[in-house]
């Protein structure tokens, strides 16, 4: 499935013991049949390596919250008391969260860590994204993600947060889900909740954010 480049956790430990911090984080890449490319290209904290840095520093480090592209001080783990929730999906944003809005130090590594594979076919989780269960448990996961924002009271966080919902992972997600919805189900009443819930946890779409974006979420 995904593909580790050699040396990549060298790369990550390697940058805690020189540093001393909470995390490492390091660059990716996705990949299917046909192409290959960076996401971490629209994120400005990728632009450059760095040490010791903290959420506050470089909001847009919550555009990239998967697991696998990092490393963790174990006191630095246990101490926050971070553990992944078993919910149907998106099981690592809450605690990915955790980690950056606790971590008081953070290294951004240039090298790539990790290369996802985009797979086709209705085994794999993003196929399986469009159902109700799967969306609701994203909205839920990422309501839980918003309070934590929201208890951090930084303007550029919260900023960077909302531009995640209403631009990034909220519209992909449901966009998804209107995508492959073909007629009234049980499921809808309760994605309409769920996304009710986590709008009303988030500040407005910002001017970056396209009119479609934002009308069809609030729709």
């Amino acid at each position: 499935d995904d593909l580790i480049p050699d040396g990549a956790y060298a790369a990550l430990v390697g940058s805690l013991e020189r540093s001393g911090s909470d995390m490492a984080v390091g660059d990716y890449l996705k990949f299917r049949a046909v192409d290959t490319w960076r996401p971490t290209a629209a994120m400005p904290v990728f632009e450059r390596p760095a040490t010791g840095v903290t959420l506050a520093d470089e909001p847009s480090l919550l555009f990239s919250r998967p697991c696998w592209n990092r490393a963790f001080r174990t006191s630095f783990w246990r101490d926050a008391g971070i553990a992944f929730p078993d919910v149907p999906r998106s099981n690592d944003i809450v605690p990915m969260v955790q980690a950056l809005s606790r971590a008081a130090s953070i290294d951004v590594v240039e090298d790539i860590v990790y290369v996802y594979r985009e797979r086709p076919g209705s085994g794999s989780m993003t196929a399986s994204a469009g159902a109700a269960t799967s969306l609701v448990s994203y909205l839920t996961q990422e309501a839980e993600c918003a309070a934590l924002v929201a208890a951090l009271e930084d303007e550029a966080v919260s900023r960077v947060f909302s531009d995640l919902v209403w631009d990034r992972d909220g519209f992909v997600a449901v966009n998804r889900y209107l995508l492959a919805w073909r007629e009234p189900g049980a499921g809808d009443a309760e994605v309409q909740a769920a996304l009710g819930r986590l709008l009303g946890l988030v500040p407005g779409p910002s001017e970056s954010v396209g009119p479609l974006r934002a009308t069809v979420l609030r729709l």
